[in-house]
């Protein structure tokens, strides 16, 4: 990313790579439990897995 944005534009999410790790496995892990929800017939409980595999960084305010 260095090598082709700013300095000024890399520094700000330099340190957000554990965080990033962070979201992305607890992401695949909601979305193996939904999967072993649909499985199971519950796609109630799937959509709730699902939901929080987005996370509420993509979601939109109002």
């Amino acid at each position: 990313m260095r090598e082709r944005y700013a300095e000024t534009a890399a520094s700000p999410v330099a340190g957000d790579v554990e965080q990033a790790k962070d979201r992305l496995a607890f992401a695949r892990e909601r979305v193996d439990e939904a999967r072993r929800r649909i499985d199971a017939g519950d796609n109630g409980g799937a959509a709730v897995h699902v939901r929080a595999a987005e996370g509420p960084w993509t979601r939109r305010p109002g």
